[in-house]
């Protein structure tokens, strides 16, 4: 699997982190908003895309919270 990603987030004292994400895909675009960072990635076998978004509080794999 090439690529798996994670989102930091730096506090003043802490650093943390999201669950490991991705569709094992290197193809990826990221875009950004006021509201969320968003990576879009096809799906490695079937091409399908993907969209994962984070709002600096949740991750969410099409629409759906990643656990």
């Amino acid at each position: 699997c090439p690529a798996l990603f994670r989102w930091l987030l730096l506090g003043p004292h802490t650093i943390s982190y999201t669950p490991e994400f991705g569709s094992c895909s290197d193809l990826i675009k990221l875009t950004s908003s006021a509201a969320a960072l968003t990576l879009t990635m096809p799906e490695l076998h079937t091409g399908k895309v993907t969209v994962f978004s984070f709002d600096g509080l949740s991750l969410k794999q099409d629409g759906k919270p990643v656990q």
